[in-house]
């Protein structure tokens, strides 16, 4: 999700093109790079996209438990829309303050989970099956506030970011020995919890490791990006 409002700060670095002209240029482009994918950046395939593997570890002397969760695929990442998107342009250095709002009417994970359980002096015993997750009209809106790339002496970089969330409803299917409701419920109202209360701390990793450091310190990756929906005009 993160890859359209990265490349989105990195649009209004177009030569000769006013701010309204690089956005509709930018939504062309970045639907074309997360379907396709740009593998000089990379930029992985996003329809559907697929996601790390994730493992957890938790020791203690009642029991430890290593848990797995793999096989991980987000769809519909695509199927979005924006209800708001405005900009205000600003001078000395150029910079833009954007308004953004992003709205998706379903996001689906789907994966598996294995968990391995052991309790001293008693045999290991393993749990596996399989989640499928629901989010029913995910709503994210939030500023940018950046210096526009491209000016001379003066560096890109993203001085704001925020990101506010809000979810409708969940839906929980669990397979194997966890699907059961109890379990389900559970997901369903700290999934629920997580998209309606996101923590500020979470924008500010964004702003600092993925557009800073990731793209605004490396402007040949704008640059691949750029290129292959040139190419691919």
């Amino acid at each position: 999700m993160k890859f359209g409002l990265i490349i989105l700060i990195a649009a209004f670095g177009l030569t000769n093109a006013d701010s309204w002209d690089a956005l509709q240029w930018f939504l062309g482009c970045c639907r074309k790079a997360m379907t396709n994918g740009v593998p000089a950046v990379p930029v992985p395939v996003h329809d559907p996209l697929v996601i790390d593997n994730f493992t957890y570890e938790y020791n203690s002397v009642l029991f430890d438990a290593d848990i797995a969760i793999t096989n991980n695929v987000l769809h519909d990442l695509l199927n979005l829309s924006w209800p708001v998107l405005n900009i205000t342009d600003f001078t000395d250095p150029a910079r833009n303050l954007i308004h953004y709002d992003i709205y998706w009417p379903l996001l689906n994970f789907t994966g598996d989970y294995e968990v391995d359980y052991k309790v001293p002096l008693l045999p290991a015993v393993k749990y596996s099956g399989s989640y499928n997750i629901l989010l029913h009209h995910v709503d994210w809106w939030g500023i940018f506030d950046f210096v526009q790339p491209g000016q001379e002496n003066v560096t890109m970089e993203v001085d704001e970011f925020t990101l506010s969330s809000k979810i409708v409803d969940v839906d929980v299917t669990l397979t194997g020995f966890f699907g059961d409701d109890a379990v389900a419920l559970v997901l369903k109202e700290g999934i629920k919890y997580l998209f309606n209360n996101f923590p500020s701390a979470a924008a500010e990793f964004l702003r600092v490791k993925r557009f800073n450091e990731f793209w605004g310190e490396h402007p040949e990756r704008i640059d691949a990006v750029f290129d292959y929906c040139l190419e691919n005009e």
